[in-house]
């Protein structure tokens, strides 16, 4: 990890890393899709955040991600860095 990390990035660079970790291990061990292991750890992202912050808090980070990421495209990279191929 870069030394010049503030505490915060170091803490997403480590859960991103974990999470990339998990997906992997989830399709070479159970082979799970891409699209499966997301779809349930998106799921159980927002059913945390709801039992944590309560569902008002919930709906209104999935609603600012959504405003976020509407129109971004894939990244053809990232997908194949995870999958091993492109997912389509």
């Amino acid at each position: 990890m870069d030394p010049g990390m503030t505490s915060d990035e170091r803490v997403c660079a480590t859960v991103v890393a974990e999470l990339h970790h998990a997906m992997r291990h989830l399709m070479g061990v159970n082979g799970l899709s891409v699209t499966e292991i997301l779809s349930v750890m998106h799921a159980e992202i927002v059913t945390q955040i709801t039992s944590v912050f309560g569902g008002r808090v919930a709906a209104e980070c999935c609603e600012a991600a959504a405003k976020r990421v509407a129109e971004m495209p894939p990244k053809a990279d990232f997908a194949a860095d995870i999958s091993g191929a492109v997912m389509q």
